[in-house]
């Protein structure tokens, strides 16, 4: 199971819109990391990208739900300076 070369050009973290990194494929656990953020994407079979914040798990595999907070008030915090 591996994603496309070309697909994973094309996906980005839901939460900070950076760039993905396959991890833990040749394990078969394939997961897309935002080192951005710091939190785990899963991939699902057939090679699904699950790019949902609730879905994502923190570096120590906790859930992700602190650092999703965050990144989320920072887009409110940058969406309303783009506005002023």
């Amino acid at each position: 199971m591996s994603l496309s070369a070309s697909l994973l050009e094309c996906l980005v973290c839901p939460l900070s819109r950076g760039p993905l990194e396959l991890v833990d494929a040749a394990q078969g656990n394939p997961r897309l990391y935002s080192k951005e953020v710091g939190v785990y994407f899963p991939v699902q079979s057939p090679d699904i990208p699950v790019l949902l914040a609730d879905k994502a798990q923190a570096e120590d595999g906790s859930s992700a739900e602190s650092l999703i907070a965050e990144w989320r008030e920072r887009a409110r915090i940058i969406e309303g300076s783009q506005h002023a």
